[in-house]
């Protein structure tokens, strides 16, 4: 199998090697908070209640996330743009 990198409760890979230059990612490194409360706001499948625990997570853990992600994103490019 592939090997998972990052995982939630949620998703268990959330970002996987392929090979020793590809990785996937089921999230969004680039994502702003204006984009989450865009979502939740116009999503038609998330119900209420998970919605509310959602907006609560991103009030209390958005400045850390978008952190951490920007900076392993910013990692991914630069060994992306890495001569092979």
């Amino acid at each position: 199998g592939i090997p998972s990198l990052m995982e939630t409760v949620y998703c268990k890979h959330q970002a996987f090697r392929v090979n020793p230059v590809s990785i996937g990612v089921q999230f969004h490194p680039e994502v702003s908070k204006a984009q989450i409360e865009q979502w939740l706001k116009t999503s038609k499948t998330v119900p209420a209640p998970r919605k509310q625990v959602i907006a609560e997570d991103t009030a209390t853990h958005f400045k850390a996330y978008n952190q951490a992600s920007q900076a392993w994103f910013g990692r991914y490019l630069q060994q992306a743009y890495q001569p092979l």
